[in-house]
Order: structure tokens, then C-alpha cells, then sequence
């Protein structure tokens, strides 16, 4: 009888298990948030556009992606009469899967990543890891839930273990370039979905609320949302939020906005009416917005 009782118990709980959501975004603001052109350059001179992408391929991209990091750090060179780092003239990195750890560090934690990356990520068993959560019999009820997957539990696994509860609001904080940009694939259009506020803004989600390495909970994490190939993980869903005041305004007849019903957070209905929409209620054909981990761009 207590066993019943007990796995009962569990089964609650499992059903409980959801990943969270992405913030709302309170009030547009075309100077606030997560957008290139707010970063601070000192040091990196405008005269030189420097842009640096990672591919996709598991912990031997995060491999190759670090030491590509490396080789830019320790390779000099002259600039307007200045000696340099060719590192610290790079602004921009876009990166897909695996490529995206060592990216989304550097974001977060710049050149200290050449201290602690190696060993929180490179040279630890991660797979073994993951698999043991997954064989956690506690985890088995959690999984079974319709809100939570293999891409949720790995998720809190790299924000624990490896980000260290990092979000986008601490590499706002830090404020330097580059602008790095985390992507994973729209799993209903098979378009680009990166990880910038611009992007956010149309879901009238707030970016900085996002884990580094948990994505918006209806989403991806940036990192594992990126992170393994189609069909290996689950897909994660990024909800659009309700209407943001002072949100972007779009021309795009044929979707309203978001309704509440038995299909999920939000959905949305094909209409011939209201042909002007905010770009939130316009994008809602992305209400349950499912990441496909890697994917796109390798």
C-alpha cells in the first residue's frame, strides 16, 4: 500500500514538471536589451570588422570552437599603430550545437574562460553525465510529464554545472564585445532562431531573463538549444507573450493575436481581419515556437 502511495506520489509530481517561461517583455525599447550596437568597444577599433563563426558537431566542435578562441588570443597583430590581440577585435560570433558552449562562455565570462572552460567542460564526461541523469530513477517521472524532456533536464544540467546560473542579463551587465550569437532552428519553418533581443522583441519576451544555458523555458537553452542534433533531443517551444507596449509594428494580414485553449500556452487562428498588428500578434504563428537543437547552419 505505501509503495502504491508512493509511486502515486511520483507520478504527481512528474506531471508537474514544466520547463519555465520566457519572460515578458514589459515595455519595448529599441536602446535597451541585447543588441550589438549597445555594446561597449573600447579596444576594439571600428575601422576593423572582425566576425567569427562556430559549427555544429558535439563536444568536438566545443573543442574546435575553444581553440579557435585560443588562436585568436594569442595571435598579434598591428592596427592603426597599435599592437593587439586579434581576440579582442573580433565582434561578432555566431554559432550553432556544439560550437555555441565555448561562445556563449566567452559571453558571459570573457577571457576567464581560457581558465575554467577546459575543465567545466572540455575535459569532464559529459555524456556520461547527462546519461546518468537520465537513469536517475526520480528523473524517469519528470520525463514522463508533457511539458519536460531530455532538452529540459540536460538544460539544468549545463546551467548548474557549466554556466553557473549565467544569463543574458549578466553579459548585458559585462557590456563588451563581441556580440555573440547563439542559433538554433525554428522547428515548424526551418528558418534561423537566434538568440538576440531583436529577435525577442517580436515575441514580446524579455532576452535577459534567459538562461544562458536554459534558453527561455517555452524555448531553448542558448546553449542546449543549440546543442545536438535533430532527433537526439527533444524540442524545446518559446511562447509569444501578450501584446508589449511600444513593441514594433508590422504589416502581416491573415494571423490575430494569441488566444488562450486546450492546445497549449497560446495558439493562433488564420483571420482576414486587422491587416496592421503588432509584430508580437503578427509572429504568433510562433505562439508554441519549437527549437530544433543544432540543425541549422551545421
Amino acid at each position: 500500500m505505501k509503495r502504491a502511495l508512493l509511486a502515486a506520489l511520483l507520478l504527481l509530481l512528474g506531471a508537474c514538471a514544466s520547463f519555465p517561461e520566457n519572460p515578458h517583455l514589459e515595455h519595448y525599447a529599441k536602446d535597451a536589451g541585447y543588441r550589438f550596437e549597445r555594446l561597449q568597444h573600447a579596444g576594439n577599433s571600428d575601422s576593423l570588422f572582425v566576425i567569427v563563426t562556430f559549427s555544429g558537431g558535439g563536444t568536438r566542435a566545443a573543442a574546435l570552437a575553444y581553440g579557435v578562441l585560443e588562436a585568436l588570443r594569442d595571435t598579434s597583430i598591428e592596427w592603426q599603430g597599435h599592437r593587439e590581440s586579434l581576440l579582442d577585435e573580433v565582434d561578432v560570433i555566431s554559432s550553432i550545437s556544439g560550437g555555441s558552449f565555448p561562445a556563449a562562455y566567452y559571453a558571459l565570462r570573457g577571457r576567464k574562460t581560457f581558465d575554467e572552460f577546459p575543465d567545466k567542460f572540455l575535459y569532464r564526461p559529459i555524456q556520461d553525465d547527462l546519461l546518468r541523469l537520465a537513469l536517475t530513477p526520480t528523473n524517469w517521472f519528470r520525463l514522463a510529464a508533457p511539458s519536460f524532456g531530455r532538452s529540459d533536464l540536460a538544460a539544468e544540467f549545463y546551467d548548474r554545472e557549466v554556466f553557473g546560473g549565467g544569463t543574458y542579463a549578466d553579459v548585458i551587465a559585462r557590456n563588451r564585445r563581441p556580440f555573440v550569437v547563439l542559433n538554433a532552428t525554428d522547428m515548424t519553418t526551418g528558418a534561423q532562431f537566434p538568440f538576440i533581443q531583436d529577435e525577442f522583441d517580436l515575441l514580446c519576451s524579455d532576452l535577459a531573463g534567459v538562461p544562458l544555458a536554459r534558453a527561455p523555458s517555452g524555448t531553448t537553452p542558448a546553449a542546449a538549444a543549440t546543442a545536438s542534433p535533430p532527433g537526439s533531443r527533444t524540442p524545446r517551444t518559446t511562447t509569444t507573450r501578450a501584446s508589449t507596449r511600444g513593441a514594433p509594428r508590422a504589416r502581416r494580414p491573415g494571423f490575430r493575436s494569441p488566444r488562450r485553449d486546450r492546445r497549449g500556452p497560446t495558439s493562433t487562428s488564420p483571420t482576414a481581419a486587422s491587416p496592421t498588428t503588432s509584430a508580437c500578434a503578427a509572429r504568433s504563428r510562433r505562439s508554441l515556437r519549437s527549437i530544433i537543437p543544432g540543425a541549422c547552419c551545421g
